[in-house]
């Protein structure tokens, strides 16, 4: 998420960020874990609204949250963040990720497959250059965290895609392919940005593949 790296600043009222009501630490601690429990993040991307709990502002300047962590980028991605484009530039901030590539904390990922027991990786290229999706298996289970190539549950239609998108085209092509796979194989879906919907199965209907059995955080 956005975490407090911008706390203080004009990005505070422009985006709505709420610090009252929930911190990235604060959830941690929820369930008696500290920042230094914490041993791999997997970035699906670095725009900052998924990348900024990734840093905190101190004193001194920004540091890494999580001190004991391997962040898991995309290598494709990180270089493409580093040489930004007009589209882009406003949601690639650096203070979000240098900081851990200076810590020496930063793996970058070359390509689809395995990355940790049980985690799968697949880059997708329409919202931006090689986001990875994560998929999160046992042996029964398996639930997917689609970041924005599915922001909300109401993005399920492939033609409904964000201006955000550098390659709307092929968000619609990569959400198509991905969803008839999804439904086959009876994954469940987290989404990042549905303030109603955090998780759901899908089903498919006359209108094409469609929400069903949705939950929000609360009942999980």
């Amino acid at each position: 998420g956005i975490g407090d790296t911008f706390e203080g600043t004009e990005y505070e009222d422009i985006y709505a960020v709420d610090h009252e009501t929930a911190t990235l630490r604060g959830a941690l601690r929820v369930h008696d874990l500290e920042p230094s429990d914490v041993t791999d993040v997997i970035l699906t991307h670095l725009h900052f609204d998924h990348c900024g709990g990734s840093t905190f502002q101190t004193d001194e300047g920004v540091e890494v949250t999580f001190p004991s962590a391997t962040y898991h980028v995309q290598e494709e991605h990180w270089d493409w963040a580093a040489d930004s484009n007009p589209k882009e530039q406003g949601s690639f901030v650096s203070e979000t990720f240098a900081p851990i590539e200076a810590a020496d904390q930063l793996h970058l990922v070359d390509g689809d497959g395995p990355l940790l027991p049980h985690i799968e990786v697949e880059r997708v290229y329409g919202h931006t250059h090689a986001q990875q999706i994560v998929r999160v298996h046992d042996d029964t289970t398996t639930l997917v965290y689609v970041a924005d190539l599915l922001p909300t549950s109401h993005h399920l239609r492939p033609t409904w895609t964000m201006a955000y998108d550098i390659r709307p085209l092929q968000t619609i092509e990569e959400k198509g392919g991905f969803l008839e796979r999804a439904e086959r194989s009876e994954w469940k879906l987290f989404f990042e940005h549905d303030p109603d919907v955090a998780v759901t199965d899908l089903e498919r209907s006359d209108r094409g593949i469609d929400v069903v059995h949705p939950r929000t955080l609360a009942d999980l």
